[in-house]
């Protein structure tokens, strides 16, 4: 019979990763955060994406079906953006010490 109090298998098992991922959780929850699974209407994120490539404000979301979908890919298309500029800065500090 097993003994109730007897934890090694689950030490054993117990990651490092896990044990990262379980201080975040921790952190994040002491901080006020709470993680939230959502779903994207697809449709409407793309027209965000969009409005955001073609310089439109993240207002302009009257002709979408879902407004949190249409900021989250103006976000998403924001950051895609940011990413690029910071590459190309990246590569153009290396042609210069050239």
């Amino acid at each position: 019979m097993k003994d109730k109090n007897d934890n090694k298998t689950r030490d054993m098992l117990k990651s490092a990763t896990a044990q990262r991922q379980a201080d975040f959780r921790k952190r994040m929850k002491d901080a006020g955060f709470t993680q939230k699974v959502t779903y994207q209407h697809e449709e409407s994120f793309k027209r965000g994406g969009r409005a955001y490539e073609s310089g439109g404000l993240l207002t302009d979301f009257s002709d979408s079906d879902d407004a949190a979908s249409f900021a989250a890919g103006f976000a998403a298309a924001a950051i895609e953006h940011e990413k690029t500029l910071r590459r190309s800065r990246e590569k153009l500090s290396v042609a210069e010490m050239y």
